[in-house]
C-alpha cells in the first residue's frame, strides 16, 4: 500500500498488533540465551528445561524494571 493511504494505515495497525517473543542471541557462543515475551510465551516449559532464561513482561515499561535485563543496557 502507498504511504499515507487508509490501506497503508490498516496494514500498519495489523502488523503492529502482533506481539511475538523476542529472542536474545549470544553471537560469541552462537546460541539463544534469553526469551523476552509479553504475558505468555508458547512452549515456555521447554525453553526453561533447555536452560534458556525466560522473562515475561506486563508492558514495555517493564523492560527498564526487570533486573535480569539490566546487562542488556550496559
Amino acid at each position: 500500500s502507498e504511504y499515507g493511504t487508509d490501506a497503508f494505515f490498516k496494514e500498519f495497525e495489523l502488523i503492529n498488533s502482533v506481539i511475538l517473543p523476542l529472542v536474545i542471541f549470544d553471537f560469541i557462543d552462537r546460541k539463544p540465551i534469553m526469551v523476552i515475551g509479553f504475558e505468555e510465551v508458547p512452549g515456555i516449559d521447554s525453553l526453561i528445561d533447555s536452560g534458556m532464561e525466560v522473562v515475561l513482561l506486563d508492558g514495555l515499561s517493564d523492560l527498564l524494571l526487570v533486573e535480569k535485563l539490566m546487562p542488556l543496557f550496559d
